[in-house]
């Protein structure tokens, strides 16, 4: 038989640790602790090759790569030296998601 001595506890106490952990929600420690690292992101916005305006400096640019950084996605985007042409040359520039939009202009890959 079980010594129930030893682990005596008072019917309310139980009554209310029951009650705290009905009410958190079922996830997984590892979902719990990603969930609360940052906003929820599935997916970046803007794929490789499209073109993108970045609204603050007023440039457009071609995506070439995207990645995940502190919780935001961020893409290294291509910007020609003169726009509408890559004879000149481009520059390198990181810029994050929520300062861009699709371009509206054409231009030659």
């Amino acid at each position: 038989m079980p010594n129930r001595k030893a682990k005596a506890v008072p019917a309310k106490a139980t009554f209310a640790s029951v009650v705290q952990e009905m009410a958190k929600p079922r996830l997984a420690s590892s979902v719990r602790t990603y969930l609360r690292s940052g906003p929820f992101i599935s997916s970046p916005k803007f794929c490789e090759g499209e073109w993108v305006h970045n609204c603050i400096t007023k440039e457009d640019g071609q995506v070439m790569r995207s990645y995940q950084g502190k919780g935001v996605y961020r893409y290294e985007v291509f910007v020609p030296t003169f726009p509408g042409s890559w004879i000149e040359g481009y520059n390198s520039s990181d810029w994050a998601e929520h300062r861009l939009e699709l371009s509206a202009h054409q231009y030659l890959n």
